[in-house]
């Protein structure tokens, strides 16, 4: 029996077929490190769906929100926000300096052209303090603050506090929360801090599960694990992770009255200096360590001056 003719353009139709658009796939390293930050920690989460479709109304608030910015936004904060605009919660996962901030003003924008409150909490009162003149720049005298020595505007609908402010709210005056629609949890890696992370656990555990939850890092290593319990423990919640760092990270020596760089922003090493371990050499030179040696005993082997404040600052801001 004759077999059956194969049509050479068919394996270039499958091709075609699996290939996906451009603007749907993600760079090749940054999800191969998803993937590695996922596969060590041991969490499978489900697959992403796809972005929600968008009502009038929500497409209208989000141009109205862009329109409040200088610059375009990126591609996480589009998806961030459009998942806020749906009801969604988010958790974001990105280095410092690439705009985190945004999503959670979205949160605010949300939550006060709703009508509704918003509740922005932070680990410190300095942070608090910032985000509570930074609001109030924005939206007046709706925003009030609650730290443990300063209540401000208790009544408000943009409430900014401690951490530790929402946990005892919770459990003393739960009613306080009554129209509350939206709480962001910034620097959300403090649930792994051995003295305070049951406050941030505490607080997403009794926090109602009809509000949306917006939670912010920028160097939280087990980001999936966290979103993992986050969606069991209250309401599920879409995990947004950006590795591209906007500001580039270098290590910088300061020796000889100068800055040296050791590591540069590709994260590879340019030099070594030798320089330290002054106890390990004793040690290997066969002489055993007897406690630290007088000035009159090494006077021809100074250390070098340790260079002041005042000289590091100047080299920064020459560099």
């Amino acid at each position: 029996m004759p077999g059956k003719a194969k049509n050479r353009d068919e394996p270039e139709k499958k091709k075609d077929k699996a290939r996906k658009p451009a603007q749907a796939r993600k760079p090749k390293k940054q999800a191969a490190a998803e993937a590695s930050m996922r596969a060590a920690h041991g969490v499978s989460l489900a697959k992403a769906p796809a972005l929600p479709e968008l009502s009038s109304q929500a497409s209208e608030l989000l141009a109205e929100f862009r329109a409040r910015y200088p610059f375009a936004l990126d591609d996480f904060q589009e998806e961030a926000i459009r998942r806020l605009a749906t009801g969604e919660s988010v958790m974001v996962a990105a280095p410092t300096g690439t705009g985190k901030t945004v999503v959670a003003e979205f949160g605010v924008f949300l939550a006060a052209r709703a009508g509704l409150k918003v509740m922005y909490t932070t680990p410190i009162k300095a942070l608090s303090n910032q985000k509570f003149r930074d609001l109030r720049a924005q939206y007046g005298n709706a925003v009030g603050l609650l730290t443990g020595d300063i209540i401000e505007n208790r009544e408000g609908s943009i409430i900014v506090m401690t951490t530790e402010v929402l946990r005892n709210m919770l459990l003393q005056t739960p009613s306080e929360l009554w129209g509350v629609s939206c709480i962001i949890f910034d620097e959300i890696h403090y649930l792994a801090d051995p003295e305070r992370g049951t406050t941030w656990e505490e607080s997403i555990i009794m926090c109602p599960e009809y509000i949306q939850l917006v939670c912010l890092s920028a160097t939280v290593t087990n980001a999936p694990e966290i979103a993992a319990w986050i969606s069991r423990t209250h309401r599920s919640i879409y995990l947004i992770t950006h590795l591209q760092r906007a500001v580039p990270l270098s290590l910088y020596y300061f020796l000889d009255e100068q800055l040296q760089q050791v590591i540069n922003a590709q994260g590879q090493q340019i030099v070594d200096f030798n320089v330290g371990g002054e106890i390990r050499k004793k040690m290997q030179g066969g002489s055993r360590y007897r406690g630290p040696t007088l000035e009159e005993d090494n006077r021809g082997k100074r250390e070098r001056p340790e260079p002041t404040p005042r000289e590091i600052v100047e080299s920064l801001e020459r560099a």
